[in-house]
């Protein structure tokens, strides 16, 4: 299962990928690695919208777009995110691509379908699924040594 270093690798993929810039198309390729959210509705609330500044908590990563919309990508054993340009042939397990308006495509990639992508609708509905998730392992306290 990737941990917090990989997901952070993933962060960095997205942040020089599509950070800032305008999803011109969203195209789901198998619709298994998509919870609670439908085709129709990820294209409704992607599509024509930016980018914000993706940020982890524990191993989801999440993705700011339009007006506290935010696309909630888990990667399971196999998930990844990797930028490609257009014209690169497709990998037999992207599942999920999203094409910039400059022809950037961030792909989703998972050969094993363990995990998902969510759509939070707006901010309270991500902190419910962040509650749920408990708190992030760089944000915990420090353990107190009992120790001398």
């Amino acid at each position: 299962m990737p941990e917090l270093p990989d997901v952070e690798g993933f962060r960095d993929v997205l942040n020089g990928c599509g950070r800032g810039r305008c999803v011109r198309r969203v195209d789901v390729h198998d619709t298994d690695v998509l919870r609670g959210v439908g085709v129709r509705r990820l294209r409704r609330e992607v599509e024509g919208r930016r980018l914000g500044r993706p940020w982890r908590h524990g191993k989801v990563l999440i993705v700011p777009v339009g007006d506290g919309q935010a696309p909630v990508w888990h990667f399971g054993m196999t998930g990844e995110l990797v930028c490609a340009r257009a014209d690169d042939p497709p990998a037999p397990h992207d599942r999920v691509v999203l094409t910039f308006a400059d022809d950037r495509q961030l792909r989703y990639r998972d050969q094993r379908k363990l995990q998902s992508i969510r759509l939070a609708p707006n901010q309270r509905a991500l902190q419910r699924l962040l509650d749920r998730l408990g708190p992030d392992a760089l944000e915990m306290p420090a353990p107190i040594s009992w120790i001398c």
